[in-house]
């Protein structure tokens, strides 16, 4: 999973994903959504973005700790309403995976 601050930097965890919503938003909240339950460097990497800001939380299932992120499809800035872009999924080799439906695990 790639995440991109609201700087110019871009973090990679690592991690199993369910609830991978990128195809097609979430129609319940329109949003682009996912949750993953990210490797040791991972949970490290999410506490150290938390430190910086980042109000998502960790919490924990029968596989471990878990956290959701999600964006709007859509956002009204200055009057205007901008699409925004699905997140970038990438595959364990890096790869990006461009529309291929993604099941739970």
């Amino acid at each position: 999973m790639t995440f991109t601050t609201r700087g110019s930097d871009t973090v990679y965890i690592q991690g199993k994903v369910s609830w991978v919503k990128y195809v097609t938003p979430d129609p319940m909240y329109n949003k682009w959504s996912l949750q993953v339950h990210p490797n040791a460097e991972g949970i490290e990497t999410i506490r150290e973005l938390q430190t910086q800001g980042v109000k998502n939380q960790f919490k924990k299932d029968e596989d471990g700790y878990y956290i959701n992120f999600s964006r709007p499809t859509e956002r009204k800035i200055k009057g205007k309403i901008i699409g925004m872009t699905p997140p970038v999924v990438l595959n364990s080799d890096g790869v990006p995976i461009d529309g291929v439906a993604i099941g739970n695990g």
